[in-house]
């Protein structure tokens, strides 16, 4: 029954990409702008290993995050009205959804979030793909590297040294870059987990609104 409610709910509801459509050109250019900038860092950085190219384009890409969110925003407030606005009228269509399916009780909500809570667990697909990193750096990478250096030192003086920093630079690299792509997978990979766990808050939302009223 929870998919059933899930998928209606994923149909009726207000979404804010639905409003993307109706951005500026300008605001698609300016974007597009910061985003070719970020790439022109990011080739750089790969060619003459400049480091500090990555706080540049870290910076970049928040503007360029922040930009285009609050643009977004500005449509959405302008055509719905403010985020309370925007929330309550979803509340409203999944109140109008849950009468439809004639689940619109105290018990059958609380069924209903013990029903989500034994789903949620099975969707979240990035541990599933994390787990293995962390044992394989654990269990191989890190004695791997750790026997390499100790190899190095032992058998190279200036040269070892060098290539102990290297190895070391190239790692952190390899983590710096994992941990940046972390949240872009769980945005990518966990979104059912995400949409089913704002469905459980809002029915525990409606529970707190029009089930526990004061006399």
């Amino acid at each position: 029954m929870v998919w059933l409610l899930y998928s209606d709910y994923l149909k009726e509801s207000l979404k804010t990409a639905t409003y993307i459509k109706y951005l500026k050109w300008y605001v698609w250019v300016i974007f597009l702008i910061l985003l070719l900038i970020d790439v022109g860092l990011y080739i750089t950085f790969l060619v003459y290993s400049i480091y500090w190219l990555q706080i540049v384009m870290f910076v970049v890409s928040i503007i360029a995050g922040l930009y285009f969110g609050n643009e977004i925003r500005k449509i959405v407030t302008n055509r719905v009205g403010t985020y309370e606005d925007f929330y309550f009228n979803n509340i409203a269509t999944l109140r109008n959804i849950l009468e439809r399916r004639k689940l619109y009780s105290s018990n059958q909500l609380n069924l209903l979030i013990e029903q989500i809570d034994e789903e949620l667990p099975k969707l979240k697909t990035t541990e599933s793909l994390i787990k293995p990193f962390y044992t394989l750096s654990t269990i191989i990478v890190i004695p791997i590297v750790t026997m390499l250096v100790k190899w190095i030192l032992d058998s190279k003086e200036a040269e070892g040294a060098y290539l102990v920093i290297l190895i070391l630079l190239i790692i952190i690299m390899i983590f710096s870059l994992f941990y940046m792509i972390k949240p872009l997978l769980e945005e990518l990979l966990d979104l059912e987990y995400k949409r089913m766990s704002k469905l459980k808050q809002m029915i525990k939302d409606i529970k707190i609104i029009y089930f526990c009223q004061t006399p």
